[in-house]
């Protein structure tokens, strides 16, 4: 893309947003990878045609969603009302090399961002290992509910590579909060997590 193309590219992608610099990067949001990286480069360019300019992020043809949430692990230490993972504990997972198998592929069809969710990604034991296979062709965004968030666990993530961090907050209110996370220290472990 030209230069007044890319501008206008990150200017329709940051509309609305709140851009905050971060080291030599621009965060525009969590959906978006940092400006400039290669993450971005695909983002903006994943299986798109080359000859047209990338003006509408929802119907622009792509060979490869923008985004791709993986379901790391189903176990929880929450049973929260509005989860969607209802597999028992005792479901298999995929192994840590399995997972970076399918990373890879996912990468190779050219997703911008790859997310980590659960359960609680955080009791998968290969967690680090698996963010880090990430290549600097995607970011990286991992959801957990902050219960097992310890400072030594964030100083891993983020030496693995994991770009963003996203601790869920259900209420500003410690009540509200556990009852949705039917948990009676839901609030308190986030609120740790947060600042950890």
């Amino acid at each position: 893309y030209t230069p007044r193309q890319g501008r206008q590219i990150f200017e329709s992608a940051a509309k609305g947003e709140r851009i905050i610099p971060f080291e030599d990067r621009y965060v525009v949001s969590s959906f978006v990878p940092p400006v400039p990286s290669r993450a971005f480069k695909t983002f903006i360019s994943g299986g798109v045609d080359k000859s047209r300019l990338y003006k509408d992020l929802a119907t622009a043809r792509r060979s490869a969603p923008l985004s791709v949430h993986l379901c790391i692990t189903t176990r929880c230490p929450y049973r929260c009302q509005h989860c969607g993972v209802t597999v028992p504990n005792t479901h298999s997972e995929l192994s840590k090399y399995e997972w970076i198998r399918i990373i890879g592929d996912l990468q190779e069809l050219g997703i911008a961002n790859i997310i980590f969710t659960g359960g609680e990604p955080l009791l998968h034991n290969d967690i680090a290992e698996i963010i880090a296979s990430v290549d600097d062709r995607s970011s990286t965004l991992l959801f957990t509910n902050g219960k097992l968030l310890t400072p030594e666990k964030a100083k891993s993530l983020k030496r693995s590579g994991l770009f963003i961090l996203a601790v869920s907050l259900d209420s500003p209110y410690a009540e509200q909060h556990n009852r949705i996370r039917r948990n009676p220290k839901a609030f308190e472990h986030a609120i740790a997590a947060i600042r950890n």
